[in-house]
């Protein structure tokens, strides 16, 4: 299985919410993904493009947001994610892909920082 990078909105609004994790990828807006170099890793208009699964550790160590995609069965072929905070649980809509079901589990947890 290949990791897979947060999507633009997502590493936007991570950075918003203090994501500040080291990691090798990050977007600039008017261009396309790039790898990190040494020399620019702390400019202010790129945003750190790191892989779903270090966003979902970090929510989970840092802000006690736990995000579990799960698959529905073989009946529905889909896939959603159960979001469990220190205060509530959500269960969201169906997805067709895991990394799909994921992301947008990941976005929703930022949105609750």
């Amino acid at each position: 299985m290949k990791e897979q990078l947060i999507s633009l909105p997502t590493a936007i609004l991570a950075k918003e919410k203090g994501f500040r994790e080291e990691v090798y990828h990050a977007y600039q807006p008017e261009l396309l993904e790039f790898p990190f170099d040494e020399d620019h890793n702390d400019h202010d208009d790129r945003y750190s493009a790191p892989t779903q699964s270090l966003l979902q550790r970090w929510l989970r160590e840092v802000h006690k947001i736990y995000v579990s995609p799960m698959f529905i069965g073989p009946d529905t072929n889909k896939f959603q994610y159960r979001m469990d905070t220190p205060t509530d649980v959500y269960h969201s809509d169906w997805f067709d892909t895991w990394e799909e079901c994921l992301e947008a589990g990941l976005l929703e947890a930022l949105k609750l920082i």
